[in-house]
């Protein structure tokens, strides 16, 4: 019989299942749930050891001999801390000793209560990974304990090999046995370059998602169209693809995966893949993890340190490679043994051409008709709006850099196609407000070229320091969209504030970044409406590497009702709304 508590329950499926099968128990009180679970699966190999300072060198004794990892389980308080000196010999010997502490609940550490003390990365210094196995109350909870286990017991297994801590709090009571079986735990795997590549191409419905590429070469449109050949990718502008055909490759993840449009023209079940690899770093597009989180499907994540990025609740795999490597070998992997599906026989279960033409068009129309979309908005009398601007702005760049600061500008950038000569890059380690506009300063005063930075009012306010240094910075155009407050807070679906609270959320204010731009010898534009805001953009686009700023005022709620209209002529070539 086994305990009730569930992360017992999944650290010890998930140490049967990842075959770490020797293991020394030290007594105790609060580690009797581990202790007795492990003791009853015939798959563990125990050994008892009553001293901890010397269950840790027997553990590397197993270790040296059998050529295994092998767990050392201890039970809560200064027990732990007698597992330094082993821990330390197995760090500077490269083993793979796994140190289990079992805890006493988070609510009683500092409250002199007995055997209590913070037990979470007390041995971090010689430990490559350490973890705590939260108590669970809710699915979340019981998916952050399996993922934070599978991951723990990956990296014990990867090398250079080096000891790992998982911590486990147990809350009274914990006596009880009543489970008769070990729960189906999750099992995340590791898979090879090769391995992945035949999983792939053998699975129909494979979706390739390519996230943000900060420093790695630009996707050339050789390669995207092989890998475009075989699956279904999705890549935005900071995966940084060169590719010419935007409608060989799934983008705009906010229009094309919103649940409304996905289930009028029933995409959802079209789309829906049956397996998913990502690499790179950060998608933006929240409604493309939403639809991918409520799917049944299995996803393998890559990357150069085999981390378990679990972005979809649905990590079944991951892989340890380079960003480059693995694209070139998905796009040129050659089926070999009894395969009858040859390279050429792969097709992608879907391509952008089916779900985005409208988006296409669109694109395609602005590029060769700036004023299309104003033109199609002033038939509707919209207002300008923030995401006008932005379109009509990215729809005219070439050969230039573009940066883009977090919530709505980079999202509302994702409607529009860049053209291939334009890179694009973003804040998106952590998502911040701060340091948009210091690293497109930096960017431009680092190399020659045109720099554009797409900037909201709070943003640029919170930064505007920026543009205080002494650096010699040429060709920097700014487009500030200065709507008097945080309009981002205003589309969030569901939010409803008072007067008071939204004066604290929302930041709102009457403040200009014109004195201060000029001041900084930026040469200066204000847009208001339409008709100057295009006249504007002429003067702020044309040639010349003096530093310019551009200030587009709109108006919040005219940006929200706008940002609906916009959304439906992108998704409708006939720009019939009625």
């Amino acid at each position: 019989m086994f305990t009730d508590k569930q992360n017992v329950l999944q650290l010890i499926a998930l140490l049967k299942a990842h075959g770490i099968t020797q293991v020394v128990l030290c007594p105790g009180s609060r580690d009797i749930p581990i202790v007795q679970g492990l003791s009853q699966c015939q798959e563990f190999k125990c050994y008892a050891l009553t001293d901890e300072r010397s269950a840790g060198f027997f553990a590397l004794g197993v270790i040296l001999k059998t050529r295994q990892p092998c767990a050392v389980v201890v039970t809560s308080g200064s027990a732990l801390l007698n597992l330094h000196p082993a821990a330390c010999e197995a760090f500077y010997q490269q083993l793979p000793l796994l140190i289990i502490s079992a805890d006493r609940a988070a609510a009683w550490i500092g409250q002199m209560d007995g055997q209590t003390m913070v037990q979470e990365k007390v041995l971090s210094s010689v430990c490559k990974y350490s973890g705590t196995l939260n108590e669970v109350k809710d699915d979340i909870d019981l998916w952050h304990c399996n993922r934070s286990c599978n991951e723990a017991l990956l990296t014990l297994k990867r090398e250079p090999f080096a000891p790992v801590h998982l911590n486990v709090p147990i809350s009274d009571p914990f006596f009880h046995c009543p489970v008769k079986e070990l729960p189906q735990a999750r099992v995340i795997r590791e898979l090879s370059l090769p391995e992945l590549c035949a999983l792939a191409h053998k699975t129909a419905r494979t979706l390739l998602v390519i996230g943000q590429n900060s420093l790695g070469p630009k996707l050339d449109a050789r390669l995207l169209h092989q890998l475009c050949r075989r699956y279904t990718v999705y890549a935005e502008h900071l995966a940084r693809p060169a590719l010419e055909d935007t409608e060989l490759i799934l983008h705009s993840g906010d229009l094309l995966f919103d649940q409304a449009y996905l289930k009028e023209h029933s995409l959802d079940k079209k789309l829906a893949p049956d397996l998913v690899i990502t690499l790179g770093g950060h998608i933006i597009s929240k409604k493309l993890k939403i639809f991918l989180r409520g799917l049944e499907c299995r996803h393998v994540h890559v990357s150069p340190d085999g981390a378990c990025a679990d972005l979809f609740r649905h990590l079944s795999a991951v892989c340890q490679a380079s960003f480059m490597d693995t694209l070139q070998a998905l796009a040129e992997w050659q089926p070999g043994g009894n395969d009858s599906q040859s390279s050429e026989e792969r097709t992608p279960y879907f391509n952008a051409a089916q779900s985005l033409p409208a988006a296409a068009y669109w694109n395609k129309r602005l590029r060769t008709d700036p004023n299309s979309l104003a033109h199609e908005l002033e038939q509707r009398s919209v207002p300008l709006s923030q995401l006008e601007a932005v379109g009509a702005l990215l729809c005219s760049l070439k050969n230039c850099t573009v940066h883009l600061a977090n919530s709505s500008t980079v999202r509302y950038a994702e409607y529009f196609a860049l053209d291939k000569s334009v890179e694009a890059y973003a804040n998106r380690g952590v998502n911040g407000i701060e340091g948009s506009l210091s690293c497109a300063v930096g960017a431009a005063c680092a190399a020659p070229g045109i720099n554009y930075m797409l900037v909201g009012d709070l943003s640029f306010f919170y930064d505007m320091n920026a543009l205080w240094q002494q650096n010699t910075l040429k060709g920097l155009r700014i487009m500030l969209f200065n709507n008097q407050g945080g309009g981002i807070f205003a589309a969030l679906p569901g939010l409803k504030l008072d007067a008071r609270a939204q004066s604290f959320v929302c930041a709102p204010h009457q403040t200009s970044a014109l004195p201060w731009a000029r001041e900084r010898g930026f040469n200066c534009f204000k847009a208001a409406d339409r008709q100057s805001f295009y006249q504007a953009l002429a003067d702020f686009t044309t040639p010349g590497d003096d530093n310019r700023l551009l200030e587009v005022n709109t108006n919040t709620e005219d940006d929200k009702a706008a940002a609906q209209v916009i959304k439906a002529l992108l998704l409708s070539p006939e720009a019939d709304l009625a």
